[in-house]
């Protein structure tokens, strides 16, 4: 795609434009391409206790931003990255799952890549628990497959005015 034979500083500088508008309307040639919202795929951390600190914890978004990104050829902006708090927090910390949701089915995303994603974001969450969870005793990536035709997807941008429905 034409987003891949940018430099990376432009990559980088377009990506955190789009990150900090939360749009990005990017031009090659002919081709427009429209990035905004939340959009997919969604990795969601589960097992991180609650006293990690926020610095740690944005840093730990970038990296799994930068590393489910590159074997998708996705902007770092359209992965989104949630950690849940859990009700039990005896024992976190012990071990990392990682389930990325909303992985939209294409031809080029073969197995091949699908585990590409799966090391990538392993090796993320690895090194975040050797720096800040010594404790930690697994890590783990679930890749779930995502068909937006069979199984269903609606998004849009809460804060634009639709007239319909009742919505104002």
């Amino acid at each position: 795609t034409g987003f891949m034979t940018l430099s990376y500083h432009t990559k980088s500088l377009l990506t955190s434009f789009c990150f900090y508008a939360n749009v990005c309307i990017v031009l090659f040639g002919n081709n427009h391409f429209l990035f905004g919202g939340n959009p997919m795929p969604v990795l969601i951390v589960y097992g991180i206790p609650n006293d990690v600190g926020q610095g740690k914890l944005e840093s730990l978004i970038r990296q799994l931003q930068m590393a489910a990104s590159a074997p998708l050829g996705l902007w770092e902006s359209e992965i989104s990255v949630f950690f849940p708090v859990d009700l039990v927090q005896n024992c976190l910390g012990e071990e990392l799952i990682c389930s990325i949701l909303g992985l939209f089915e294409k031809p080029e995303r073969t197995n091949a890549i699908r585990q590409h994603l799966a090391d990538s974001v392993l090796r993320s969450l690895e090194g975040f628990a050797i720096l800040c969870l010594p404790q930690c005793g697994k890590v783990e990536v679930i890749v779930n497959r995502f068909n937006q035709d069979a199984d269903g997807f609606a998004t849009r941008d809460p804060r634009e005015k639709k007239i319909g429905f009742g919505l104002a």
